[in-house]
């Protein structure tokens, strides 16, 4: 009998170990943590505008969504300048800014909020455009996303 309860304390024991190694999210117990990986990659020629084309450096922002479809509804400028007016509640968490130099390179880790369904992305070229092409979405799928997409002289890489 000693014996007995001693071998179904040590599975407990090691029951409770494997699940503090793995975490508990991995089980279904509690919530995981998600870090997304952004890689991004400036041409030489980056945001290339004025007379003579000289390149800049560009500013780069990242959200949280929880919706898509508010974000490529909402007027750049306004969502540039008050991104929680704009976005409202389907802003999750708060957005994140870096600045690309011609020629280099960045890799941001985000972490990813618990009802987020898309990686919205918005870039302050010098040269306005089209709205198209200084905006874009990475769904997010709950198995994880890889994905890589050049614009104007940008290379990001999301995983």
């Amino acid at each position: 009998m000693f014996v007995k309860s001693r071998i179904i304390l040590l599975m407990g024991l090691a029951a409770v170990l494997a699940l503090s190694a793995a975490g508990c999210c991995t089980v279904g117990i509690g919530p995981c943590t998600r870090t997304d990986s952004i890689t991004l990659n400036g041409s030489a020629q980056l945001n290339a505008c004025g007379d003579d084309h000289k390149s800049h450096p560009v500013i780069l922002r990242f959200f949280y969504l929880k919706d898509a479809r508010v974000f490529n509804d909402s007027a750049f400028e306004e969502t540039w300048e008050d991104p929680t007016a704009a976005l409202g509640g389907d802003l999750e968490g708060s957005y994140h800014d870096v600045t690309l130099a011609p020629g280099a390179n960045e890799t941001l880790a985000l972490t990813r909020p618990e009802g987020a369904t898309a990686i919205g992305m918005m870039i302050n070229f010098c040269a306005e455009g089209d709205v198209n092409s200084r905006r874009y979405i990475f769904p997010l799928k709950k198995k994880g996303l890889k994905k890589t997409v050049n614009l104007q002289g940008i290379n990001f890489s999301v995983k």
